[in-house]
């Protein structure tokens, strides 16, 4: 055992660290060796990705569109190959939506990297100006 000597962390000790797979970033990913940088798709065996709209150029500058489907959490489905939002998947009994749940934390890029997901949960157009 380490007692603060030794410039490395313990992995898998729960001691130091929550549990692999243990929901984190307000349930937007999970425990991985004591990081939070792990996909929640992972949990039905499936990979992140980024959502997209079919067959629209420039999602953000056009009328109508769903922007807040923008910012939620994708997961690649290997028999439709395709990205399906995580709103729609059968997750874990023991996964909760609360906080953030499906949707990415605000800063998230989003639209590809032509927007970011907002404090209200929604991709807005990144702006080269500035506010």
């Amino acid at each position: 055992m380490d007692h603060g000597i030794q410039a490395t962390c313990p992995l898998n000790d729960t001691q130091f660290f929550k549990r692999i797979d243990t929901p984190c970033n307000l349930n937007t990913a999970l425990c991985d060796r004591g990081e939070c940088n792990k996909s929640i798709c992972t949990l039905i065996g499936q990979s992140e990705c980024t959502l997209t709209i079919p067959n629209v150029v420039e999602p953000l500058r056009q009328r109508g569109i769903d922007r807040e489907y923008l910012c939620h959490i994708g997961c690649f489905d290997k028999q439709k190959n395709s990205c399906v939002d995580t709103h729609v998947l059968l997750m874990p009994n023991n996964y909760s939506k609360t906080g953030y749940g499906y949707k990415h934390r605000p800063g998230h890029a989003c639209a590809g990297t032509a927007g970011y997901c907002d404090v209200f949960g929604k991709c807005r157009a990144v702006d080269a100006e500035g506010p």
